[in-house]
């Protein structure tokens, strides 16, 4: 009597087989592990029971999944996707760029999730999306007063895609102030409610209308 050992490399178990020798051996049903494709086992189950006692070890393929770029309301990722090998690292990932953010990587939801970087292992076996994350950038704003009193402050620091919050005061003899604009003459008025779009540090201005008196 002899017997077949498997070992299945990480997969599931698989029962040894005894048998008496030249007797027919009936190979047993394949391990299974996640991420990868039985390839056989090495050496092959034998038809017919040898003299002598034999480990059979399971050999495995790698699967390969599809990985999606998702930029999380950034420009288009470049790839869109690619083949990423189970057990293997993730290699390049997508590049993106979103105006007025800073880019702060690949994860694995759109918001919280596990950093994905190119050293990273693929331990998902599935297709599957990595979403890009970002941090708002943040800009100074200074205020001129465009024929008025020193501003207070001079300038403050805001938040790309969040209001400006509180603006400068400043006064002028003779006229009423109409609030700040973006431009000295003519431009848009900003208010503390206004969402931040300018992505660069910029400059706002207070225009004036001049007092009438009898």
């Amino acid at each position: 009597t002899y017997t077949l050992t498997f070992d299945s490399a990480g997969g599931s178990p698989v029962a040894p087989i005894t048998q008496d020798y030249g007797s027919a051996v009936t190979a047993p049903a394949d391990p299974t592990r996640e991420g990868y494709t039985f390839a056989g086992w090495n050496p092959a189950v034998p038809a017919i029971m040898p003299a002598e006692n034999l480990t059979l070890t399971a050999q495995w393929t790698a699967n390969e999944y599809t990985v999606t770029f998702n930029a999380n309301d950034g420009s288009t990722p470049d790839p869109t996707s690619k083949q990423v090998m189970f057990g293997s690292a993730y290699g390049a990932l997508a590049t993106t760029s979103r105006t007025g953010y800073t880019f702060d990587g690949w994860f694995t939801a759109a918001s919280g999730g596990t950093e994905v970087t190119a050293a990273t292992i693929v331990n998902t076996a599935a297709n599957h999306t990595l979403y890009a994350h970002w941090t708002a950038n943040e800009y100074t704003v200074t205020f001129n007063a465009n024929g008025g009193s020193t501003p207070a402050p001079a300038s403050k620091q805001v938040t790309f895609g969040a209001a400006y919050g509180a603006l400068a005061s400043t006064s002028r003899t003779g006229y009423t102030f109409d609030g700040w604009f973006t431009a000295a003459s003519g431009g848009t008025e900003v208010t503390a409610a206004t969402v931040v779009e300018t992505a660069a540090a910029h400059t706002l201005y207070a225009q004036w209308t001049p007092n009438a008196y009898t």
